[in-house]
C-alpha cells in the first residue's frame, strides 16, 4: 500500500493503526515518523514508512502466516476508507 492524503487525516490514521494492531503488541503509531520494519508480538513482520501525509506499507506473504495477511490487508483497506472520506 502506498498513500499520499491531507497531512489533516495522520491523527485518525495513526489512532486508527493503534487500535488495529499496535494494542496487542503494546506500541503506539500515535504523532509517530517510522521507517523500517516491525515485527509485531505475533511474529506479523511488515515494512511500514509513514509520516504526516504519507504511508507505505509492504508485506511479504512467504515471510508471514495468512491470519498475519489478512490482518494487515484488512487494516490497509481502513485506512483507505479514512483517507477517502
Amino acid at each position: 500500500m502506498y498513500a499520499h492524503y491531507n497531512r489533516g487525516k495522520a491523527g485518525n490514521i495513526d489512532e486508527y493503526m493503534t487500535d488495529e494492531i499496535g494494542r496487542a503488541s503494546n506500541m503506539s503509531f500515535v504523532n509517530t515518523r517510522i521507517d523500517g520494519k516491525l515485527t509485531l508480538d505475533d511474529h506479523t513482520k511488515f515494512y511500514l514508512k509513514k509520516y504526516p501525509g504519507y504511508i507505505e506499507i509492504k508485506l511479504d506473504k512467504e515471510e508471514n502466516s495468512g491470519n498475519a495477511y489478512r490482518k494487515i490487508k484488512t487494516m490497509c483497506e481502513g485506512i483507505k476508507q479514512i483517507i477517502s472520506h
